[in-house]
């Protein structure tokens, strides 16, 4: 007869039960705000390698070390027209870019160039000021949704297309609170998915 299997130690050992509440739901949240931040990292360093491929593409060093004097400003004038004009970039676009650059630049031991070059901020300010003004995103009236539900009835994906419009509705209304005043944390008052309720299981 064949040796008999043993279980493994662990097997059978169940985890305790434990019951959702906002507290766990909190810690969820901060699990993956930590992961957004990280996502934010992510895009500073891609932001720093376009500066870096430009500046290199001109014979330029990517490190000012005098970001006061004029040469320095010409430059840096000079690659914020190049995201603006080649890549069609917004003003408030660009200028996240600036933030990135001076992070790099300290994380080098230089000072941040775009804090103090004078020339360049003053750039940074225009182009900002030539963006179109953001057009708001208007939520589907609920009204609008049971409609859509009536004269739509018979088709089988009605409900799952009233369900996303119901919760874009909802994240439409709330989104100035997502991240709350400072724009940099999450709002815990924000709308959470466990705030959402759809109407079929």
């Amino acid at each position: 007869q064949p040796d008999e299997v043993k279980p493994h130690p662990k097997a059978g050992i169940t985890r305790k039960k434990i019951e959702i509440n906002s507290d766990i739901d909190d810690a969820i949240d901060q699990k993956l705000a930590e992961r957004k931040k990280k996502t934010a990292a992510i895009r500073h360093v891609a932001a720093a390698e376009h500066y870096i491929h430009f500046m290199e593409s001109n014979n330029w060093d990517p490190l000012i070390d005098d970001a006061t004097s004029v040469e320095s400003g010409k430059r840096l004038c000079r690659y914020l027209a190049y995201e603006s004009k080649i890549w069609g970039l917004k003003g408030s676009s660009i200028r996240g870019k600036t933030v990135s650059i001076d992070k790099f630049h300290v994380k080098n031991g230089k000072f941040p160039p775009y804090k103090l070059s004078y020339m360049a901020m003053e750039y940074v300010k225009e182009l900002v000021r030539e963006d179109k003004p953001p057009q708001p995103k208007i939520p589907v009236p609920p009204q609008i949704i049971d409609i859509h539900e009536l004269e739509q009835s018979d088709k089988p994906d009605t409900i799952d297309e009233c369900d996303a419009m119901s919760i874009g509705h909802g994240f439409c209304l709330r989104s100035i609170e997502y991240l709350g005043q400072t724009q940099k944390k999450i709002d815990k008052r924000a709308l959470h998915w466990r705030d959402v309720f759809l109407k079929e299981d």
